[in-house]
């Protein structure tokens, strides 16, 4: 009877020792040289001027191409392994919220726009911040092991969907200094708490957005100069002067929408046209002994290419 015993305990010890070596470990991850400054440029991203309106949402993809080295500690020490890291984004406080559109968090960023994130994890692609315990991918019959000495080189963080909101339309070009969005944290199980004081990476976003304005010229109709008959006795036999007889003076619309605050006294428009190769005062005909010089409101004669024509803006 003592034999069984001992034997039923000895059993029990080694399925009880064989389960703590095989329990997942905890941990969080850690940049080995501070929390990686990752910043995404968008400077010189275009908008047409049909999307500047209160509502319009638009986004873009930036990358830095960078990595970073990390290590993530397990309180197992050197023992076990674990799948995946879970990463964690928390977005900047300073950054109020706005609201979710079509699936996609906002925060304000400035008067006119709002702006949302979406950070790429490894294995997995973009994932709207914020989030907790998003596992990355591994490629197949990876694992991260515990016993690891070499640090991890980590890319989360370098790359990312950034989303705007147009809640008030611009004028021009609108300016982002740099601005941190979120931190990024990282974790080897879904129950090891976040230390939010050390964060794997810094997501920052600086550039400038620019919406041409649109404007129109006499609502896009031909501009029509009928100069009939001028006798051949009105030409004079001196190359290059003009028939001021035949003098014709139009008036047309520019209608210019999405100003903003620009001031209407600083639009101009210029003419551009075919030039005969010995006078670039003169639009060419298809008579060529005859050219028509084009004048501004002042009466003042302008080039043919890139000649400015002021205008009287209301």
């Amino acid at each position: 009877m003592k034999k069984y015993i001992i034997e039923w305990c000895f059993t029990v010890f080694l399925l009880s020792f064989s389960g703590a070596t095989l329990a997942t470990p905890k941990g969080i991850c850690t940049p080995d040289n501070g929390a990686f400054h990752s910043t995404l440029d968008f400077s010189g991203y275009l908008i047409m001027a049909s999307q500047n309106q209160v509502g319009t949402m638009f986004n873009t993809t930036v990358t830095n191409g960078e990595s970073y080295p990390a290590h993530c500690y397990c309180d197992t020490g050197n023992v076990g392994e674990f799948p995946h890291i879970y990463y964690t984004a928390r977005i900047n406080e300073a950054l109020s919220y706005a609201g979710v559109r079509s699936n996609v968090n906002y925060y304000n960023l400035n008067p006119n726009l709002d702006v949302g994130i979406s950070i790429d994890i490894l294995g997995v692609g973009f994932v709207n911040a914020p989030f907790e315990y998003h596992a990355n991918i591994l490629p197949t019959s990876d694992i991260y092991k515990c016993s690891r000495q070499e640090p991890l080189t980590i890319s989360s963080g370098a790359k990312a969907m950034i989303y705007f909101y147009i809640k008030k339309t611009f004028a021009g070009k609108v300016i982002i200094p740099e601005t941190l969005v979120a931190k990024l944290y990282g974790a080897i199980s879904r129950d090891t708490p976040i230390d939010y004081s050390q964060p794997m990476a810094g997501v920052y976003i600086r550039g400038d957005i620019t919406a041409p304005q649109s404007c129109e010229i006499n609502s896009l109709r031909p501009i029509d100069f009928d100069f009939k008959e001028i006798p051949a006795a009105d030409f004079s036999s001196v190359v290059g002067s003009t028939v001021t007889t035949h003098k014709i003076t139009k008036t047309v619309t520019v209608e210019c929408v999405n100003l903003g605050i620009l001031n209407t006294d600083d639009i101009s428009t210029s003419f551009y046209a075919t030039e005969p190769s010995t006078d670039n005062s003169m639009v060419v005909t298809s008579n060529p002994g005859v050219g028509i010089k084009i004048y501004d409101k002042n009466n003042k004669e302008i080039k043919v290419n890139g000649g400015e024509l002021p205008t009287d803006m209301g």
